[in-house]
């Protein structure tokens, strides 16, 4: 049988709610020429059978029925079975623009690149708003694998894997089970791989911002283990550049992402234990790095790390007594999905 150009991955876990309006967007593609991975992980619910009911008389949906494992795993699982030229993800609670695959299969074939990206929509209830791939909204930005590492490492590029296509031949690893964020972990080596890369800020896909997807009972292990990829990308960049790293940048942005983390950990987590060991953890990890200067992190951030730094207990305690004073962010929760 003649291999198709795409191979479109969905793992799926008890997703009932959602999953026709995902799988009926990949069936409404222009581009046709895709086959479309789907790897029920284990599901409880009627999601089995939307599948079924999506999926009949469409050859190009095939199916992968396994024990729960995971995201990552169902996503490895399916990349092995893939036949197309080119990957690309989607999470099970999303959807996708009809000209989506068509628009990235146009981009990466003419410019002869391993990945191809476009810009996404944050769904809220009742809302949306657009994220620019590249603050150069009217161009497409074209860099090679090293750019894209750095910018990627710095948050200067999106990490998804769900907002682009791949050349299949750069996936030379597994997702990393066991670890949240796992697209994080996984692109910088993938990254390795890629000599062209094009950027365009065409929103074209929708991910639905859900309240399940910040679930305060794992707010611990969802921010550290968020703050140990920003160390793993760090140490990815550095050990790829032929230049010196620029240290002071680097520690900034760790401290940065340090403060961040055990902001959130001090005001999400629950769980006494949960909280103090976590943000503990982190400001033993922080402090194997430099507090640089404060024009690189300016005079609050500064401070915070230095607080972090010598005494974490008491800054968890800052900072849940200061978030109750924090006024609702526009997005509350009140506006996420179920």
């Amino acid at each position: 049988m003649k291999k198709p150009a795409i191979s479109i991955i969905v793992p799926v876990y008890n997703m009932e709610r959602y999953l026709r309006e995902c799988l009926e967007s990949v069936r409404a593609q222009t581009f046709q020429d895709w086959e479309c991975i789907i790897v029920n992980d284990g599901s409880f619910d009627t999601t089995p059978t939307v599948i079924r009911e999506v999926t009949r008389n469409d050859s190009r949906f095939r199916v992968i029925n396994k024990e729960n494992g995971g995201l990552s795993i169902a996503r490895n699982v399916a990349m092995k079975m893939a036949n197309g030229k080119y990957i690309g993800f989607i999470d099970s609670d999303d959807w996708i623009e009809p000209t989506m695959y068509e628009h990235l299969y146009k981009l990466i074939t003419e410019n002869d690149a391993d990945v191809a990206q476009i810009s996404y929509w944050k769904e809220y209830i009742g809302s949306n708003e657009a994220k620019d791939s590249h603050e150069s909204p009217e161009d497409l930005k074209i860099i090679d694998g090293m750019t894209a590492m750095i910018e990627m490492g710095y948050d200067q590029l999106s990490h998804y894997v769900w907002d682009k296509l791949h050349r299949k031949d750069i996936i030379t690893c597994d997702f990393p089970i066991g670890r949240n964020f796992e697209d994080v972990y996984v692109y910088g080596k993938w990254l390795k791989n890629v000599k062209k890369m094009v950027i365009d800020n065409t929103p074209l896909y929708h991910y639905r911002i859900r309240r399940s997807g910040i679930n305060q009972a794992r707010a611990s292990k969802n921010r550290y283990d968020f703050f140990l990829s920003c160390i793993d990308r760090m140490n990815m960049i550095q050990s790829s550049m032929t230049d010196e790293m620029d240290l002071d940048r680097r520690d900034a942005y760790l401290n940065r992402q340090a403060v961040n983390a055990c902001r959130h950990i001090a005001r999400e987590e629950k769980n006494t234990m949960k909280r103090d060991g976590a943000i503990s953890r982190i400001s033993c990890d922080i402090n194997k790095f430099t507090l640089p200067p404060t024009q690189y992190l300016g005079s609050k951030y500064w401070w915070y790390a230095k607080l972090l730094r010598s005494n974490s207990r008491f800054f968890s305690m800052f900072m849940r007594f200061s978030g109750i004073f924090k006024s609702k962010d526009k997005n509350s929760k009140s506006n996420f999905y179920l």
